[in-house]
């Protein structure tokens, strides 16, 4: 199980599940912090036993500075497969509460 708490900045974007939202927060972090495809990332990699995203991609390193979580998907996959692990299943069921996000899709 991955949990997550959101600390939110205005004017950040906000993107979930790699779709834009219209709204004046988003979620603060070094990457775009696409926390749904994070909480994902995070699960596939300990389904899998291996460590968790911020080893993979730390960040202090500035190559990960405002990237796509989309991306950093992609090199998590490639990752699994390399290990032998694409074989594996997540689950994920996620809940979004603001007063300040509306669905734009």
């Amino acid at each position: 199980m991955v949990m997550i708490y959101i600390v939110s900045k205005e004017g950040r974007p906000c993107v979930l599940g790699g779709v834009s939202i219209d709204s004046p927060i988003g979620p603060d972090g070094h990457s775009d912090a696409d926390v749904l495809i994070h909480a994902l990332m995070d699960a596939m990699l300990g389904a899998a036993g291996m460590r968790d995203i911020g080893y993979y991609f730390p960040p202090e390193d500035d190559a990960f500075k405002g990237i796509s979580s989309r991306l950093l998907l992609e090199k998590v996959v490639q990752l699994l497969k390399d290990s032998n692990f694409w074989n594996l299943q997540c689950r994920y069921h996620g809940h979004c509460r603001s007063s300040q996000i509306e669905a734009s899709y």
